[in-house]
């Protein structure tokens, strides 16, 4: 696990990104599906691209008021493989679809908890994962 907070560290933001190759893909397409949570105007909520859908970073929002409203890290996974599964679908997929997915945790102790909500949602055929 990364810590992007911790003493002796200057870090405050970490990127996760992915870009096409020039020349070599095809265009990509970006949507705001009106089932996900928004970031703000600067952000493209799902990028279409190569045959692969993009998800930007999801957080433990509510889907109607935008806001977190669940207090531990748990039910706040849930909430964001409920979100996950509203994006996917409005594409005609799933959560079976997930390739990677890349965990960001303030506390470390929290994995367990968040492992057995991944458990939930993906059975068997988990996508690959990164926590940092």
């Amino acid at each position: 696990m990364i810590d992007v907070s911790g003493a002796g560290n200057p870090s405050r933001i970490l990127v996760d990104a992915i870009a096409l190759v020039p020349g070599r893909s095809a265009p990509k397409e970006c949507f705001n599906p009106p089932l996900a949570p928004r970031f703000g105007p600067f952000v493209s909520q799902v990028v279409k691209a190569n045959g692969f859908l993009f998800l930007t970073a999801q957080r433990g929002v509510d889907q109607v008021t935008n806001k977190v409203k669940i207090p531990d890290t748990a039910s706040q996974a849930r909430q964001i493989l409920e979100n996950m599964t509203a994006v996917l679908e409005s594409f005609g997929g799933s959560l079976d679809d997930a390739v990677k997915t890349v965990l960001y945790l303030k506390n470390s102790d929290d994995l367990s908890g968040v492992n057995e909500v991944w458990r939930t949602f993906f059975g068997d055929s988990p996508p690959s994962w990164f926590s940092v």
